[in-house]
């Protein structure tokens, strides 16, 4: 897969086991990651080659009220109980993979987020202007969303 790919690492004073459970759920994902929509179904699909859709809403300029809605495919590539979670995302506009890979620290858990995706159709021209600083921004904002949400559980 060609494109961006962007890396991100916290740490969660909660215990691993814990922090999966919770990053790997899609039902909890709108609660920290900005862009997801509320799910009522039960999911937390974490063996490899099980698939599951997500809602997502993009704003891609923040001044406007514009707002794209897009039915996200996710197939689980890996999984390794509370160690790591690894999915693909497919949309019209995007192939994304996401990587979360947890390890035990002193004060808790370390999540580390890796991003790759390659834009489709128009978002190609438009990615660097429009999508990839809003993508970092997104990721920033949604760990420390994680973080804080985990931690009030804990």
């Amino acid at each position: 897969m060609m494109g961006q790919q962007f890396f991100h690492e916290i740490t969660i004073a909660c215990d691993t086991e814990t922090v999966f459970d919770y990053v790997t759920d899609p039902v909890h994902w709108h609660e920290w990651f900005s862009s997801s929509l509320p799910d009522k179904r039960e999911l937390n699909p974490q063996l490899a080659g099980e698939q599951f859709r997500v809602q997502t809403m993009q704003r891609p300029l923040s001044l406007l009220p514009l707002a794209l809605s897009h039915s996200v495919v996710c197939t689980v590539c890996k999984c390794d109980r509370p160690y790591l979670w690894e999915v693909t995302a497919e949309s019209p506009l995007v192939e994304a993979i996401t990587s979360y890979s947890l390890s035990r620290s002193e004060e808790g858990t370390i999540l580390k987020r890796q991003f790759r995706y390659t834009p489709r159709r128009w978002l190609r021209y438009a990615e660097p202007a429009l999508f990839r600083r809003r993508v970092r921004q997104q990721a920033r904002e949604s760990l420390s969303r994680l973080k804080a949400a985990l931690e009030k559980r804990c």
